[in-house]
């Protein structure tokens, strides 16, 4: 089941790899892969809870769609 984002920063919509890691670390729930390198090079750190919020909510819409 792949999981669907919406970037915080952006508004963008993005699909990271279902292992939620990139070749050079990570993927964020929270950030699309340009403005968590823009967050990163500006020594900005993603919000644990919002987070944790992002991808309980990715996991329910793919239930859903599921279902």
């Amino acid at each position: 089941m792949r999981l669907v984002f919406e970037c915080v920063e952006c508004g963008g919509h993005y699909l990271p790899p279902e292992s939620m890691r990139y070749p050079d670390g990570p993927a964020s729930p929270v950030w699309c892969s340009r403005c968590q390198a823009a967050k990163q090079a500006a020594g900005v750190g993603e919000d644990p809870l919002l987070a944790r919020v992002a991808l309980a909510a990715a996991r329910a819409a793919a239930a859903r769609r599921a279902a």
